[in-house]
């Protein structure tokens, strides 16, 4: 991860990925697990539910065997019209460690995509929260791929 305040390149691995992402309660593994909940994990698909008056697919994903996973389960519920999720509960074992929630007033869409301008994450053990509210998106707009190069972090615009 590239920190331009003090323009280093930081390697997030092992312990470090469950640490707090730039003091929030969110960690770098939560913000990976929430991108990732649909591709390398074991998932199954509840009974429907309302939200907020929206219809949503309750889900679960556990990890597969041999995957290291600080959460042994992750339950989703997930908007049927935009895809995006409303609630999200993060397991240790079989106990609810932190919660993300948004309001259904909180999806937002820029061009055919969908997401949440606002949610909460909770840490249940800790007694703690991180209010997060997208302020813009812009979809459509082509970033030039030097953003995403690590030999470029420190070039610059």
């Amino acid at each position: 991860m590239f920190l331009p305040a003090v323009n280093r390149v930081r390697r997030i691995t092992g312990g470090s990925a469950d640490g707090s992402f730039l003091g929030t309660d969110f960690s770098y593994n939560d913000v990976k697990e929430i991108e990732n909940a649909f591709g390398d994990t074991d998932g199954k698909l509840e009974k429907p539910e309302v939200l907020e008056q929206r219809p949503v697919h309750v889900m679960t994903f556990k990890p597969k065997p041999d995957q290291s996973s600080r959460y042994s389960l992750l339950r989703a519920w997930v908007d049927q019209k935009t895809c995006v999720a409303l609630k999200i509960d993060f397991f240790e074992g079989d106990v609810p460690r932190k919660e993300l929630n948004a309001p259904a007033s909180a999806l937002q869409q820029s061009g055919n995509y969908w997401y949440l301008s606002q949610a909460r994450m909770q840490d249940l053990k800790d007694h703690t929260s991180t209010e997060l509210r997208v302020v813009g998106v812009s979809s459509g707009t082509e970033l030039a791929t030097r953003y995403f190069d690590p030999h470029s972090f420190y070039l610059g615009n």
